[in-house]
């Protein structure tokens, strides 16, 4: 097994042993999710020859540092700063509110997005998907294979951030 595998492998035992059954059905959906990236889009993980692995469970899923100005509509994560529209800006204030780490995996579920966004309107099933890409454009570095924003199949998106405080030094 490679880092990721055993840190979800690290999670889903914890949460057993804690007897958190919802978190360690979560890593389970995570492994599942994980196993698809690795047969559809030939997603390799870093082979560890004659290395001695000391790895904190979670710790491969870092979540990224960020400063969210919800009222500005702005987030600062290195030295770029990101302009966010009103519904984008809604939406990232769900996901900054649900954050997901290593070892606390939070699924943001779409029904849960659309009464954030819209309430009780009726929108197309897309608008989800949409809102979701235009946000995604804008705040993970790699388009193709996202790292902070993951989709999970028929369920939701998980966030993986970490806000900070403005008085804190490193992002």
């Amino acid at each position: 097994m490679g880092l990721i595998e055993d840190s979800i492998f690290a999670i889903y035992r914890k949460a057993l042993e804690e007897g958190d059954i919802k978190q360690a059905k979560k890593a389970v959906e995570l492994a599942s999710i994980l196993k698809q990236k690795i047969e559809n889009e030939g997603f390799v993980d870093r082979i560890v020859k004659n290395e001695s692995i000391h790895s904190i469970p979670g710790s491969f899923f870092k979540p990224f540092p960020y400063r969210y100005y919800q009222e500005e509509g702005v987030i600062v994560f290195g030295n770029s700063a990101v302009s966010l529209t009103t519904i984008e800006n809604r939406l990232f204030s769900l996901f900054a509110s649900n954050e997901s780490t290593g070892n606390n995996i939070r699924i943001i579920t779409k029904k849960e997005i659309r009464q954030h966004l819209w309430a009780n309107k009726s929108v197309s099933p897309n608008s989800i998907r949409i809102t979701i890409l235009r946000l995604r454009q804008k705040i993970d570095v790699n388009k193709e294979r996202p790292q902070i924003l993951i989709s999970i199949y028929r369920k939701g998106y998980v966030f993986f951030g970490k806000r900070i405080a403005d008085n804190e030094q490193n992002i």
